[in-house]
């Protein structure tokens, strides 16, 4: 769990650089600073639109474990790409 909330916060921090408009969850700016992800309670400070973007992100990185394996290297490498394209 915790590798995982590790990959939430690191994709937020991600959107967020390249998207800073991503930070704004009503018509005001929030905040311009990501929280770190504890625990399941913790609250995503990144538009709603991004969630997807936020799952492949952490489906890339927990893939990304298993190196050693080619297909999960390509699967991750998908993952990623899904990522990429959300934020384009």
């Amino acid at each position: 769990d915790a590798f995982m909330f590790t990959a939430i916060t690191e994709a937020c921090s991600k959107i967020a650089e390249k998207r800073p408009d991503s930070l704004f969850t009503t018509s005001v700016p929030t905040t311009n600073i990501i929280t770190t992800i504890t625990a399941l309670t913790d609250t995503l400070q990144i538009n709603d639109r991004y969630k997807e973007a936020i799952v492949n992100y952490t489906c890339y990185r927990c893939i990304q474990m298993d190196s050693e394996d080619n297909a999960n290297m390509a699967l991750g490498d998908k993952y990623l790409e899904k990522f990429e394209y959300v934020l384009s």
